[in-house]
């Protein structure tokens, strides 16, 4: 493989998440909360209650979002190490304190998917999961999210919407939903602002793109698998993190020159429709 590309898959995929764990919040002038019902099939994916640690703050890992009432869309970077039997969700409400608990029945990665497919893998790395709810899933009025599957250049310069209970500079989640809007970055862009703090000439593989603000606004962890949506709560993308990994710098540096990653959900709709129909 390339040493540039070798470059590009560290730095931009899993190098970059080294970088969360500095956990900076969901944070900029525009980041509000969501208000009740503005975002009803995001949901939060937490660990299960133990009987000394049952409060949300502490177990909340990922966010995700409802794509019927038993398939949630999210990262599988999130599950490493995770059983089925350690997680629950958390949806119903933006404020969790008020959402449902469920429980996930099963779960297939793309990569599963397409093995079982016996189809060729187009990209290097591919980080996109969906949980099976037990039973019938949510209720019935949760309504899940629209997904829109168009062309990753259609995207360009759009303002998007990211919403997550990521955690805060406390090193806590909120229990309300978090949202905020930033905009899409053309390849040329995105590559550019890596590769000039990496010293490293990148490229952004197909199925990435990244979006950023001004003033700047950054995801932090527990902000993996949150919706990017576009003005009409569109589901297009899932959240991954921020790159390029500036751990150490002030955090002025980093909310001007990171960028958010996303994955884009075009180069997955055949997955998705397919999951979405066998749940």
């Amino acid at each position: 493989m390339p040493q540039k590309m070798l470059v590009l898959f560290r730095y931009l995929t899993y190098g970059m998440l080294i970088g969360l764990s500095h956990e900076i919040p969901l944070i900029g002038t525009k980041v509000r909360d969501a208000r009740p019902n503005e975002l009803p099939f995001v949901v939060s994916i937490a660990r299960r209650a133990q009987s000394n640690d049952t409060h949300f703050v502490n177990r909340h890992f990922c966010t995700g979002t409802l794509i019927s009432r038993r398939s949630i869309l999210t990262v599988e970077h999130c599950f490493g190490g995770l059983a089925l039997s350690d997680i629950e969700i958390i949806a119903g409400s933006e404020d969790v304190s008020l959402g449902d608990k469920y429980y996930p029945e099963s779960w297939i990665t793309y990569k599963e998917w397409k093995k079982n497919k016996k189809g060729y893998m187009e990209f290097l790395h591919h980080d996109i999961i969906v949980l099976t709810l037990e039973g019938k899933g949510v209720r019935p009025e949760i309504h899940p999210a629209t997904i829109l599957t168009f062309a990753p250049t259609d995207l360009i310069r759009s303002i998007v919407r990211i919403a997550g209970w990521g955690v805060s500079i406390d090193g806590k989640c909120p229990l309300v939903l978090k949202t905020a809007l930033t905009t899409v970055l053309c390849e040329e862009e995105c590559r550019k602002r890596a590769s000039d703090l990496s010293r490293n000439d990148l490229l952004i593989m197909e199925n990435y793109f990244c979006s950023s603000a001004k003033p700047g606004v950054l995801s932090s962890y527990g902000d993996s698998g949150a919706p990017i949506l576009n003005k009409r709560k569109q589901l297009v993308g899932l959240n991954i993190g921020v790159c390029p990994n500036l751990i150490g710098f002030p955090l002025r540096y980093q909310l001007i020159y990171q960028m958010n990653l996303h994955i884009h959900l075009y180069h997955y709709r055949n997955f998705i429709k397919d999951v979405k129909i066998t749940s």
